[in-house]
């Protein structure tokens, strides 16, 4: 059975490499997923969107008092790739 293609894993590989790059451990990242941790740290690759929702819930806790976490991740990788 393939993966179904309902997004691309480019924003989810971007997700990743914050994430750790924060300090956040791959047991907390991939918490509750079952995908390969490959497929989501490939941009090249596909995910569902039930997926997507358990990494961004995972990854949130970098912004613990935010009212929007998955704003301020959006907007730190921006920052991030705009200096590069």
């Amino acid at each position: 059975m393939g993966i179904e293609k309902e997004i691309s894993c480019y924003s989810t590989s971007l997700m990743v490499t914050f994430a750790r790059s924060q300090g956040l451990s791959d047991t907390i990242i991939f918490r509750g997923i079952e995908k390969e941790h490959d497929v989501l740290t490939n941009h090249l690759e596909w995910t569902t969107f039930p997926v997507w929702g358990a990494l961004a819930e995972n990854i949130k806790q970098i912004f613990p008092d935010s009212d929007s976490p998955l704003f301020d991740i959006g907007k730190e990788i921006s920052n991030k790739y705009r200096e590069c």
